[in-house]
């Protein structure tokens, strides 16, 4: 009998131990009885507590979903968008798929029935779209940077796939990159008087006001990584590109490459046709600094894609030189006030190496033009060389050299500037591109 008695005594603390090891107790270690705890409990009877917000219960699994793709609901708007903000109603629909059909980028916002767009919003590029939700708003606006472009609005609900967009079951598909635009020509025909040139830093000039009617062909870009630029006509004057970064208030001069010429520059005085990078760019303008009669056409074509780097010497950037593409020597014997010509046309020169045989200092002036048009003791030298008496005097350069963007002529003198002949006439060397 006493032995039972031991026997259910040991069961009963038993049972009593594994109740106590599954009772909640609070932070403060008081027992709450007929609470079931669910995460944290510990061997020693202590538990976190129920799940709560601040006590959350851990859960760990798998998730899978498919999303439907965009289905129109048939449910259609169109714009015509220009230079001017213009808007429409979004048709029904809890997603709004904005097609650009037009070839100028467009600018588009969504709001109110008197919503305006601007440059700053999202572009449509021309041939592509955007899909919007369409929450409270009611109307979308729309504007160009320049000329005028098409806009469909389709109606709908889901998730649109193409550019960017998720598919059925969450694959991924990516539209081709927008066309080029081409916008329309542009004449020249007149002399830009009315622009103002200030010099800055380094010998770099800001153009800034607004040109002379019917003197600059000026072109938004819209995300444009290059520009190709043909003028054509039958005109007589002097053209330049330029770029501006701020929306057309200060413009720079930019360089383009003649395609399939060696030549890279930003004045022309015939037709041509070239290319240049403008990325991070606003503006691109052909404008002219001077005219004398005729009409240039300006055609541009802006691309996503840059263009390829053109390496010339007279850019920064090194060219190979080669046995067709190196230095061309050239003697100059006995130098003197007859202004001689290395270049009739844009270049660098290299090196210049000349003995002074006189027992007086004389100067070798090197012009940036025709020989010509130079006028000893009138017309600037772009540069000027000393020559010490019975010396030999001069410099060379890796390449590149020293640019000239129209030609390079040299004249020998006893002052600079000046036009008093040398009593003997040096001998120089030169070296030019």
């Amino acid at each position: 009998m006493q032995k039972r008695w031991l026997i259910a005594g040991a069961l009963a603390l038993a049972f009593a131990g594994a109740a106590h090891a599954q009772t909640y107790r609070d932070s403060g270690g008081t027992v709450s009885f007929g609470v079931v705890p669910l995460v944290g409990c510990s061997s020693s009877g202590y538990c976190a507590g129920p799940a709560s917000a601040t006590n959350p219960l851990p859960v760990s699994g798998t998730f899978s979903a498919s999303l439907s793709g965009f289905a129109p609901g048939g449910a259609y708007a169109t714009l015509s968008a220009s230079a001017t903000s213009s808007r429409v109603a979004l048709p029904a629909g809890a997603i709004v798929v904005v097609y650009n059909t037009g070839s100028s980028a467009a600018y588009a916002a969504l709001g109110g029935a008197s919503v305006a767009a601007t440059t700053a919003n999202d572009v449509i590029q021309p041939g592509g779209w955007m899909a919007f939700t369409v929450g409270s708003n009611s109307y979308l606006a729309a504007i160009t940077a320049s000329g005028t472009t098409s806009l469909n609005l389709s109606g709908g609900s889901g998730l649109p796939t193409g550019a960017g967009g998720g598919g059925a079951g969450g694959s991924v598909s990516v539209s081709s990159l927008p066309a080029d635009v081409q916008p329309s020509t542009q004449t020249i025909s007149a002399a830009d008087s009315a622009s103002t040139s200030t010099g800055v830093a380094n010998g770099q000039t800001f153009i800034t006001g607004t040109p002379t009617a019917n003197s600059a062909a000026s072109f938004a870009l819209s995300s444009a990584g290059a520009v190709d630029v043909e003028v054509t006509g039958t005109w007589t004057g002097t053209l330049a590109s330029e770029i501006s970064i701020d929306g057309g208030a200060t413009w720079v001069s930019q360089g383009l490459h003649q395609i399939g010429t060696s030549s890279y520059t930003s004045s022309f005085t015939a037709r041509f046709a070239g290319a240049l990078n403008v990325s991070g760019h606003t503006q691109f303008r052909v404008r002219a600094t001077a005219w004398t009669s005729g009409a240039a056409t300006v055609l541009i074509r802006s691309s996503l894609n840059g263009y390829a780097f053109y390496v010339a010497g007279s850019n920064g950037v090194p060219a190979m030189l080669g046995a067709t593409n190196g230095w061309t020597p050239l003697r100059l014997s006995a130098l003197s006030t007859t202004v001689q010509s290395v270049k009739a046309s844009a270049g660098e020169l290299g090196m210049l190496q000349c003995y002074n045989p006189n027992s007086s200092q004389i100067y070798v002036q090197i012009f940036n033009a025709a020989s010509g048009s130079v006028t000893l003791g009138t017309t600037a030298p772009t540069l000027s060389i000393a020559i010490a008496p019975t010396s030999t005097g001069g410099w060379a350069l890796a390449n590149p050299g020293v640019n000239f963007s129209s030609a390079i002529s040299l004249a020998a003198t006893t002052s600079s500037p000046g036009s008093a002949a040398p009593s003997t006439a040096p001998d120089c060397n030169a070296v030019f591109n």
